[in-house]
């Protein structure tokens, strides 16, 4: 049983330190319980939907995208169907039990390159490795339990922004190498010229229209 905040912002969820014990998990509950059912009622409507679409498309995308490279480094293990399926999954528990039904989950760039050194670490110690992929998500969902529970989240005020920028290299970065890889996949295997050629094309063009597209915060309509 959590204690009672004992102040203003340890009811708002600022807990100091490890004594906080699940200070922080009950603040978040009793913060989030008068609007969980206004959050998913109230806001049902036409701009509600779109971003419900926007936020898929944007969710499959790089879902797809690190699902191949997934696919192709674990030899069939995980693949697309996988990768979507447990994206659907954890994404509706995720948004239950956290109640906010709008916020994306899928997998990341560093999820993937977990996967992949797991499976390596599996391929080089002779064990299966979809029980030891399994049982490392679990110890690791059961770390971020005790880490909330905690309240170590508190030290993410000591963290600087290099984390961040980072991380959006690594993203930026996977998805560069992962493109042109499958280009110059058509031109190295037994596939006519043409086919390798219109690859091409489709690759820079995807490239172009996002630079273009990249701006278009800055564009003035009318």
């Amino acid at each position: 049983m959590c204690p009672p905040p004992a102040d203003k912002s340890e009811a708002l969820g600022l807990c100091s330190g490890p004594s906080a014990g699940c200070r922080g998990i009950a603040a978040d509950i009793r913060r989030r319980r008068p609007w969980y059912k206004s959050d998913w009622l109230d806001g049902w409507n036409a701009k509600t939907t779109a971003s419900i679409f926007y936020m898929f498309f944007t969710s499959i995308a790089p879902a797809i995208t690190f699902a191949e490279l997934l696919d192709s480094a674990t030899h069939g293990k995980i693949g697309v169907v996988e990768v979507c399926l447990s994206s659907c999954v954890s994404g509706l528990i995720f948004s239950v039990f956290a109640g906010q039904p709008l916020v994306i989950v899928g997998v990341t760039g560093p999820v993937t390159i977990l996967t992949i050194t797991i499976y390596q670490m599996a391929d080089a110690l002779n064990i299966k490795f979809l029980y030891f992929y399994s049982w490392a998500q679990i110890f690791a969902g059961l770390m971020h339990m005790a880490v909330a529970a905690l309240g170590w989240c508190d030290y993410i005020k000591y963290i600087t922004n290099f984390s961040c920028h980072t991380f959006g290299l690594l993203i930026a970065t996977i998805y560069a190498v992962v493109g042109w890889t499958s280009v110059v996949k058509y031109y190295t295997r037994s596939m006519p010229f043409a086919a390798a050629l219109l690859q091409t094309i489709i690759a820079m063009g995807v490239v172009l229209v996002a630079t273009f597209l990249s701006d278009a915060r800055r564009w003035t309509l009318g």
